[in-house]
């Protein structure tokens, strides 16, 4: 799986317009729930916590894990800074598994493609075992009508200048992160898997899950399985 570098510490600046306070809002809606005390949410590929922040702040006790060390002292300082009770812990979620038990298990912002087949298929044994009976596994992925090849290239609050350039080949893609900075150019990639609902609804009721719904990203109309 990916490590981020340098990215890292521009993830969030990068993310700045994300609405994670809506996201919170949107799962809570799923979940048919006003209040997420004495709630147990696991946070698969948490990155710098800003989803964590969001959930232990309306009540839940968080564990994230992540596999990028950068990441995760983003995610602490963020975390300890806000007061929240939380757990982080560094492992590849592809293989990750404890002996808890939990009463939501999310997988957010496209993390669930950095895995290939084998990893998908690890993840979603393990989430079978750590989530309680009538438990929710919320996950986003990215779509196989994804746009062709394409490049972003913006400028963050710091003035750094960052360089987003897809491209895809097969069910892979490939964005090369280029980050510019007082005259400084650091670069790292990324390789991603494309996967159709189909594919992720039949391996989760091979591993039990039932009930299993497709929205559109933080829509509440549900859509076909494709």
């Amino acid at each position: 799986m990916n490590d981020y570098g340098k990215f890292a510490y521009k993830y969030d600046m990068y993310f700045s317009r994300f609405d994670y306070d809506g996201l919170a809002d949107y799962l809570m809606e799923l979940w048919r729930c006003s209040s997420l005390f004495d709630n147990k949410i696991l946070d698969l590929g948490c990155g710098t916590g800003s989803m964590m922040l969001e959930l232990s702040g309306r009540g839940a006790e968080v564990t994230g894990v992540d596999i990028s060390d950068d990441m995760l002292s983003i995610a602490d300082n963020k975390l300890y800074e806000k007061g929240n009770g939380y757990l982080l812990r560094k492992a590849d979620i592809a293989s990750y598994r404890d002996n808890e038990k939990y009463d939501k298990i999310i997988c957010l912002c496209d993390t669930f493609n950095y895995l290939d087949d084998t990893g998908i298929a690890t993840l979603i044994s393990n989430v079978s075992s750590m989530i309680i009976d009538g438990g929710y596994f919320v996950f986003d992925i990215i779509s196989p009508f994804i746009k062709p090849d394409n490049k972003e290239s913006f400028f963050l609050s710091d003035g750094t200048k960052l360089e987003m350039i897809r491209t895809f080949k097969g069910k892979k893609m490939f964005t090369d992160v280029v980050i510019t900075n007082n005259g400084n150019i650091s670069s790292e990639k990324h390789e991603q898997y494309i996967y159709t609902t189909d594919y992720i609804s039949e391996l989760l009721e091979i591993n039990g899950f039932s009930a299993i719904k497709v929205y559109g990203f933080m829509r509440s109309e549900e859509r076909r399985v494709g």
